[in-house]
């Protein structure tokens, strides 16, 4: 055998033996169900799952990060419209009184089949249903699933208020709007901005356009479970080695020609700055939340939040609920927020139900039609006393469960009881 043989064997063997490997360390890390371990779930539940470029129902949008298609499921079911979103064609308004309803995806109704089940349509006909002239009211439809409170702000600059011209803004807020920003997801590439290292504040980033790397990236975070972990290992390596020691270059005590080499490597290497507060998703979300009360404020538009519970916590208070109500009382007291708790469990009650009777199954605590059916009836409740709405009602206002039909086979499926 030739020397130039033996190296091609060699190196093939070599090729051969890397690919086995890496194919048992993917199998290993796999069956290992690394994404269900409680102390794990909060690294894995910072990557995307599926990316615009990767998922057929997604695409990609500067400036709104993904949106759906018509290869959606539920586009193919009739459950969107052109624009990707849960309702019928957008039209002119024709003297309407027209709320805008942004949201993730319990806005978008996921989990239910019937779009004239999903709490945006039913308080529309309870509104018309309750006006002095009929078709008086409409409600827009732009929940999006998985969309944090960056594109929600996104969604209102780019198409509610460019488009839409609403008398009216509804956001309805999640628990997970606050701490799943999806930054890594639309506009960045990266967990966090770079802003974010140096100043106490969260800055928005224009979106950027997705190369090669960032394609071959994304699609290895969605589908090897080996490249999460040597990412997770990379990255603690990152926080516990790492950091301290160019952390170590700028002590007191530190020769200045270190300091100098510390402030050149932090300089050339933003990831070697030090986190300050300004990275964690809270602060990330209520900075967020102040562009967004801002955004309507400069378009002249009225706000209300309608902020809805961790459904499988329905029974339970949340900690982090509370969390943000404490936050949003003092920081914007002018902004009308309703929470449909007391409504739901008070609904449920009545119906000898518990919180899980409103869940989509067992492994999907979205609401169903009966939870939504709920949530339509508090709503209409906070909506009847808002400026502009009010004067459209007829007098007195009549109990919202009279305004819809009942269910046409109960509540909820027998396996949510």
């Amino acid at each position: 055998m030739t020397r130039r043989r033996k190296l091609l064997f060699v190196t093939l063997l070599a090729c051969a033996m890397g690919t086995g490997l890496l194919a048992l360390g993917e199998i290993w890390f796999h069956g290992l169900a690394l994404y269900e371990r409680p102390w794990r779930i909060a690294w894995f539940q910072r990557r995307p799952t599926t990316m615009p470029y990767t998922d057929p129902a997604r695409s990609f949008q500067p400036g709104l990060g993904w949106v759906r298609t018509r290869e959606s499921p539920y586009a193919k079911a009739g459950r969107m419209n052109s624009w990707g979103y849960p309702d019928g064609e957008f039209g002119p308004k024709n003297g309407r009184f027209r709320i805008a309803l942004v949201g993730d995806s319990v806005t978008f109704g996921s989990g239910v089949k019937d779009l004239h089940a999903i709490f945006g349509s039913l308080v529309e006909d309870m509104l018309n249903a309750a006006a002095r002239e009929p078709g008086s009211f409409e409600v827009v439809n732009l929940g999006t699933e998985g969309y944090s409170m960056v594109q929600i702000y996104a969604t209102l600059e780019h198409i509610v208020f460019r488009w839409l011209d609403p008398d009216l803004v509804l956001y309805e807020f999640s628990p997970n709007d606050f701490v799943d920003l999806g930054i890594e997801a639309y506009e960045t590439g990266q967990r966090y901005p770079s802003q974010c290292f140096d100043e106490e504040r969260f800055d928005f980033r224009a979106p950027r356009t997705y190369f090669v790397r960032e394609r071959i990236h994304f699609w290895l975070e969605s589908h090897s479970s080996l490249y999460e972990e040597l990412r997770y290992r990379m990255a603690l390596f990152r926080y516990q080695v790492v950091l301290p020691l160019v952390a170590e270059l700028n002590a007191p005590s530190a020769p200045q020609w270190a300091k100098d080499a510390g402030d050149r490597l932090r300089e050339r290497f933003p990831s070697l700055r030090p986190f300050t507060r300004a990275c964690s998703d809270d602060n990330q979300g209520y900075v967020t939340f102040d562009n967004l009360v801002a955004l309507c404020r400069d378009a002249g538009r009225p706000l209300v939040v309608l902020s809805t519970p961790t459904f499988e916590f329905l029974d339970d208070p949340d900690p982090t609920y509370q969390m943000f109500f404490d936050w949003y009382f003092e920081k914007h007291p002018q902004v009308p927020l309703w929470n449909p708790v007391d409504d739901m469990r008070a609904g449920l009650h009545d119906r000898g139900l518990t919180g899980h009777a409103i869940c989509v199954s067992d492994r999907d605590c979205h609401p169903n039609e009966l939870g939504h059916r709920l949530i339509a009836e508090s709503l209409f409740r906070f909506l009847a006393q808002q400026p502009g709405v009010r004067e459209r009602l007829r007098d007195p206002l009549v109990d919202p469960r009279s305004l819809l039909p009942p269910p046409a086979q109960g509540d909820a499926p027998p396996s949510n009881r």
